[in-house]
């Protein structure tokens, strides 16, 4: 894991805060990624059981986020165990 980089500021003499144009000039902060979060399907598991336990749920808009973050899936309804998923939002 590494910190998203600080942004530079020009150096004011010892004592003094940076200008209003040294900071106006600093490049902006990139947000943070989300986390990533991967998981591999087990002997039996189905999507719907897995939407269940790591959302809640097993509504047709979280199983459309499901497949829509598993793009690599030949099909979503015939997962096998030792597939990996990566689950948007979970984490």
């Amino acid at each position: 894991f590494s910190a998203a980089p600080r942004p530079v500021v020009a150096a004011a003499p010892t004592g003094a805060a940076p200008t209003a144009a040294a900071v106006a000039a600093a490049p902006a902060a990139a947000p943070a990624a989300p986390p990533q979060t991967f998981i591999v399907v087990g002997k039996g598991q189905t999507l719907t059981d897995i939407a269940r336990r790591h959302y809640g749920n097993a509504k047709p808009e979280t199983l459309r986020k499901l497949r829509a973050a598993n793009p690599n899936l030949q099909d979503p309804d015939r997962i096998t165990a030792g597939d990996v998923l990566r689950l948007p939002g979970a984490g």
